[in-house]
């Protein structure tokens, strides 16, 4: 009886049997064989020549690997002309694979690569094949002869067993895993998975290849083969494969290597700055790391990009990086991996659904598909791959963390499902080299910073487990605090804030606090203390006290210009502390609320800071505004006074207030016309007008006169240009004067014009009168210290009869002493050397020792 079993299917590749030159040449399909000489292309470019190239199918040795009996029939014929092509195509371009090379390299445990081996399984392969070419396909080394191709979960499945049929104790690159789960049924009844009782997990996946992001000699770049020339001209219209200017490019990856990879150590960064040198970077990576580099990069490189804003900025690489992640354009798993965790710091806006949340939701999927959740220990796998995987892994619980904690979204990990190694010491020695030769401000510290945070990350999920998740509770309130403290009792040296001024051990003293907050807020201490337990220290109020500190360590940075230095988990723990301060300022105990509100204004100022870095600035710090308007108006409503806000409003309705703000300032995105609303420049405490200031107040509108009267030590006015600003400051002066009986002479008026200064002069005379205002410290900046500088500068060493050198005057000297010294010197270069280092504090005497 004949059998009815259907013969297997395999998708067979459509390929010229010869071509000519020119087609070989431009990577398309000729018609020479069917239709003769010229072929078509050849005839409508009106060339006659057309030759036929000598092609080695058939010439070369071909190894047939052993297949099982189901599998051989169908598959030997489409492996064959696979790797004929794949061969073909290679001595045709000269290209080689860089996909697992660099920081990406394909190592075996001793650092040497592993031989090749060919599969049957790298033939199955689902083709598509294009009519026509198009124009992208010439210009961009993609032809239409090369079809689509997909591996798939068929092929990936066949070699894991064809690797296990020859052998099973292969290298993995870490490029390529595959990952089977110990209830994967496979792995349940294959015994040789089992070593020493346990299943073996991560085994070696098919070999994957990506483009050199190199150009050829002929200007063409080599594009994967797995692409269409349609999504090529796609992203070629996207201006994906051009690099930003070559100064700009070294300056923003400087910031990558020196600012970002310390506090994020995500690529191996000997073989990363080799890449970089020699433009092996993937395209993905590129941008990746230049969007990471405008969100921590100063002002000025941000400009020097020609970019106006850094929102504009991040923008840019962003979408490049976004457009070549949704066109799958890179293959390597751990290239897509490392993009990902970069891209987690977009926070787009209401209406977008990639964010940060769902960017680490596909950081999470490409990680548990390597398999880098669980325990790497027993895989046959290089000791720098282990460490990189590790490293990958615990940023990505960090992060993971960190995010959902922030808006109160489910954790997208379950660490119960992993057993991945903590990190160690170890997994940060080549980097730890690198950071000690270059003398690194953060090369003791940055290792210990790390693994502290990845440690503090997971009493994140104790916290919110004992407090928030519904359900039977694994943990009291007492074991939780128990554990934060033993985690600050077990803190090495570097980065413990009781005996180090470290950067990082400060943002891990804020980030300790924010834990603190975050298990405090609304919990009470005999609750803390249920069941006999103590707080091994910890202090009570646990919250306000946690608060007052963030604020204190927050506005110590801004001082120092270190905001955009840190990592962007330093930045939540500010809005914790708003939360927990806002409580305070409903206080009816009048010192307790005048606390709270100051450290609310700290916080304000400390995310004003950071709004264009950290995208979930501008949303917390609208919401501030809002609740700081509420309890305003709540208060002045209780006590009958009349309030200078829109008084038709229930107080406490902060639904009303963020009515009239447009939807994109509840995102993550910045809008637009923020400043422009009037609530925004009443940040502090509206008072009620006080008698007699009608003249002052004449003029003023709303959010003018809140600022004017507000009782606040410290104000902060944000306005666009034209809105008033100083017109508001000079009617606040006057109220010191008339009002609050400040003398003149202590109050000091700076702005940066000499004009402002003047101007700013005769509206003050007109409120308090010529005598007065003589009295003022009216000036520029630079007036102002000078002045101060005449007066007590032989307190500092100064002489009286010192002069002060414009730019003219300190351009002449530095010409005149590299004359003199006859040096090579640059004089701009100098003076600006000479500028940096008095910026950082440092003289003459201190920098010739050097």
């Amino acid at each position: 009886m004949p059998s009815q079993t259907p013969e297997p299917t395999t998708s067979s590749r459509i390929r010229a049997a010869k071509a000519c030159a020119r087609c070989n040449q431009k990577r398309v399909k000729c018609d020479a064989s069917t239709v003769g000489q010229p072929c078509s292309r050849c005839r409508r470019s009106g060339l006659e020549e057309c030759v036929l190239i000598s092609s080695r199918r058939g010439q070369y040795a071909r190894r047939r690997p052993t297949v099982s009996s189901q599998a051989s029939d169908g598959v030997e014929a489409a492996a064959s002309n696979v790797n004929d092509a794949e061969h073909h195509s290679r001595r045709d371009t000269g290209s080689t694979s860089n996909g697992a090379s660099g920081f990406l390299s394909t190592t075996g445990p001793n650092g040497v690569a592993p031989p090749h081996r060919t599969s049957h399984v790298e033939a199955i392969i689902e083709q598509t094949t294009p009519a026509e070419p198009t124009p992208g396909s010439q210009r961009s080394g993609v032809s239409s002869g090369t079809a689509h191709k997909e591996v798939s979960w068929a092929s990936m499945f066949n070699h894991f067993l064809d690797t296990r049929q020859t052998n099973s104790q292969d290298a993995i690159d870490k490029c390529s895993i595959t990952y089977l789960g110990e209830s994967f049924p496979l792995a349940l009844v294959l015994e040789d998975l089992r070593e020493g009782g346990r299943t073996r997990l991560h085994h070696p996946g098919p070999p994957i290849e990506s483009p050199e992001t190199v150009q050829h000699v002929d200007g063409i770049l080599n594009h994967p083969p797995h692409l269409l020339p349609e999504d090529i001209a796609f992203l070629e219209a996207k201006h994906v494969f051009e690099y930003p200017p070559p100064d700009v490019y070294d300056a923003l990856i400087e910031v990558f290597l020196n600012t970002f990879l310390p506090i994020y150590s995500l690529v191996h960064r000997p073989e990363f700055e080799d890449h970089y040198r020699q433009k092996k970077l993937p395209w993905i990576i590129v941008h990746s790391c230049c969007f990471i580099a405008t969100t921590f990069c100063t002002d000025v490189l941000i400009h020097r990009a020609g970019y106006a804003t850094r929102k504009d900025a991040r923008y840019a690489y962003y979408s490049k990086a976004k457009v070549l992640f949704d066109t799958n354009y890179e293959r390597n798993k751990i290239v897509v991996l490392q993009s990902t965790l970069m891209l987690t710091f977009w926070g787009g806006g209401p209406n977008d659904y990639w964010n940060t949340w769902s960017w680490i939701s596909a950081a999470v999927t490409i990680a548990e598909t390597l398999g880098i959740h669980r325990s790497t220990l027993g895989a046959n796998m290089s000791p720098k791959d282990r460490s990189l995987l590790k490293r990958l892994w615990w940023m990505l619980v960090v992060r993971d963390a960190s995010c959902s904690t922030l808006v109160g979204r489910p954790f997208r990990i379950n660490m119960e499902h992993g057993d991945a190694e903590m990190l160690t010491l170890e997994d940060f020695e080549v980097d730890a080299r690198i950071l000690e030769a270059a003398d690194h401000p953060l090369k003791i510290s940055f290792a210990d910073y790390q693994i502290q945070v990845a440690r503090l990350s997971l009493l994140l999920y104790d916290i919110d487990y004992a407090r928030f998740i519904p359900g039977p509770k694994a943990l009291s309130m007492s074991q939780v605090y128990d554990r934060l403290q033993a985690w600050k009792n077990d803190l090495p040296m570097a980065v413990d804030w009781d005996q180090s001024s470290d950067l990082l051990a400060t943002c891990l003293s804020m980030m300790y606090d924010h834990h603190l907050m975050l298990a405090s807020l609304g919990v009470s201490g005999s609750e803390v203390a249920a069941g006999g337990s103590h707080t091994n220290g910890i202090q009570l109020p646990f919250a306000e006290l946690a608060a007052q500190r963030v604020s204190t360590q927050a506005s110590a940075m801004i001082m120092k210009n270190q905001s955009l230095m840190v990592p962007h988990e330093t930045y939540q723990p500010v809005f914790v502390a708003g939360v927990v301060s806002y409580m305070s300022m409903r206080s009816s105990q009048t010192t307790q609320s005048q606390l709270g509100r100051f450290v609310v204004d700290n916080c304000r100022m400390v995310l004003h800071s950071v709004r264009d870095a950290w995208d979930a600035a501008p949303w917390i710090i609208t919401l501030f505004d809002g609740l700081t308007i509420s309890v305003n108006a709540s208060r002045a409503q209780e006590h009958g006074e009349a309030h200078t806000m829109d008084m038709a409003r229930t107080p406490g309705d902060l639904s009303a207030f963020m009515g009239d703000l447009d939807e994109s300032t509840m995102g993550f995105g910045m809008p637009a016309s923020w400043q422009s609303n009037p609530m925004f420049s009443a940040l502090f405490d509206v008072s009620q007008p006080m008698d007699g200031m009608d003249g002052i107040l004449t003029g003023l509108n709303t959010a003018q006169r809140t600022a004017v009267t507000s009782e606040a030590s410290v104000l902060q006015v944000l306005a666009p240009p034209g809105s008033g600003k100083t017109k508001t400051l000079t009617a606040r002066v006057a109220c010191f004067i008339a009002h609050r009986q400040l003398k003149p002479w202590n109050i000091i008026v700076c702005t940066f014009t000499i004009k402002a200064a003047r101007e700013m002069q005769e509206r003050i005379r007109g409120f308090v009168g010529d005598q007065v205002a003589k009295k003022l410290k009216i000036g520029t900046f630079h007036g102002i210290a000078l002045r101060y500088l005449r007066q007590y500068g032989r307190h500092v060493g100064l002489g009286d009869n010192f002069g002060v050198a414009d730019t003219t005057d300190s351009k002449a000297i530095v010409k005149r002493i590299i004359a003199q010294t006859q040096s090579e010197l640059d004089p701009a270069a100098a003076r600006s050397r000479i500028s940096t280092q008095k910026s950082k504090g440092v003289s003459a005497e201190q920098f010739a020792s050097t």
